[in-house]
């Protein structure tokens, strides 16, 4: 997919790391004044794909809130990425369900070029893992 190569490449440039070389937990903030704060961090993974999740982040009341925020699937063994889901302006949209494989794909199609021009813009802002504030692992979270 087209679309899919040119997001990991804007990625990379913006994380300093190939989105398909991220294993385990993993979690970025970077702060580029004076646009909103972005964050990119795993959320968790199965058998068949590693799961991330990325945002833009405003302050309301005291309190931060994300939008967008976009969560996407990557394959373990292809590296085919799926966008699953984008909450944005207190709207939630889901495309892709990895545990029954059922997808919305002109849902999933629009959101990846969503994603490639919200990339595009991370790049031509300036967003870089200079400007982190914090990388890491988080903390693991036992399933219930």
């Amino acid at each position: 997919m087209r679309g899919e190569k040119m997001f990991y490449k804007k990625m990379e440039v913006v994380l300093g790391k190939n989105i398909k070389e991220i294993e385990g937990n993993f979690h970025l903030k970077l702060i580029n004044e004076p646009y909103m704060r972005f964050t990119f961090e795993s959320i968790g993974e199965d058998e068949k794909y590693r799961f991330f999740a990325m945002a833009h982040y405003y302050e309301q009341n005291g309190d931060l809130v994300a939008d967008p925020d976009i969560e996407f699937a990557v394959h373990k063994k292809t590296g085919d990425l799926i966008p699953m889901g984008i909450m944005q302006m207190g709207m939630y949209k889901r495309y892709f369900y990895p545990d029954t494989m059922k997808i919305n794909m002109a849902g999933s199609k629009s959101l990846m070029s969503f994603l490639n021009m919200w990339s595009g813009n991370l790049v031509s802002q300036g967003f870089r893992p200079k400007d982190k504030v914090s990388m890491g692992k988080k903390l693991k979270h036992k399933k219930v």
